[in-house]
């Protein structure tokens, strides 16, 4: 949402500042949300990809470690494979394995792809995304608390219910009505005590 100052008291260069600084603060949240979309949205279109040719036959771990073998995977310890298969799944892994395979529809690897590349490739990815979540996390919350803080010292501490404020009042009203309907669901003791205050 856009915030605009209302109170033509002020000097025209600081009624300036205040909207640009705060659209500036929202228009970065905006990018930072659109960077997790699409991070994630890659990943997540490989693996539904890989989930469309499941077989009907289920196949034992054993099976399963026969199978890529038999497709090209190498497979130096076969133990750890099947300790890993069984806590992450074949299909989980094999939007890993996939931009190894050179016949996609027959699943057949390139040559020299090991089963420990693919292994390594979800770990790093995995760590990847926990580093860039928190960092994100923490830019999000310092975006919300200064956005926050800059309002209430602008307005006052209820400026969220200031329809003035905003450009689309509609849409104002939906999350107000929104996060209404969360207070009245709520059975936190610390949120609904301090929702009381």
């Amino acid at each position: 949402m856009c915030y605009h100052c209302t109170n033509s008291t002020r000097h025209a260069t600081h009624s300036d500042q205040r909207p640009r600084a705060s659209l500036l603060l929202y228009n970065l949240f905006i990018i930072i949300h659109a960077f997790i979309f699409c991070f994630t949205k890659h990943f997540l279109k490989v693996f539904l990809c890989s989930c469309f040719y499941v077989r009907k036959t289920a196949l034992p771990i054993s099976l399963q470690i026969e199978q890529l073998k038999q497709r090209g995977l190498q497979i130096e310890d076969e133990d750890n494979a099947a300790h890993l298969l069984g806590h992450i799944s074949y299909y989980r892994l094999a939007g890993w394995w996939w931009p190894m395979q050179m016949d996609k529809e027959n699943h057949i690897f390139k040559p020299n792809s090991r089963f420990a590349d693919v292994i390594a490739l979800y770990d790093f990815d995995r760590e990847l995304r926990l580093l860039l979540f928190d960092v994100i996390e923490k830019i999000e919350i310092s975006l919300k608390t200064k956005l926050i803080y800059h309002l209430s010292q602008e307005f006052n501490p209820w400026w969220f219910q200031n329809t003035t404020l905003f450009i689309n009042t509609s849409e104002l009203i939906k999350t107000l009505s929104s996060i209404e309907s969360e207070i009245d669901r709520s059975k936190d003791i610390f949120f609904v005590t301090t929702n009381k205050r």
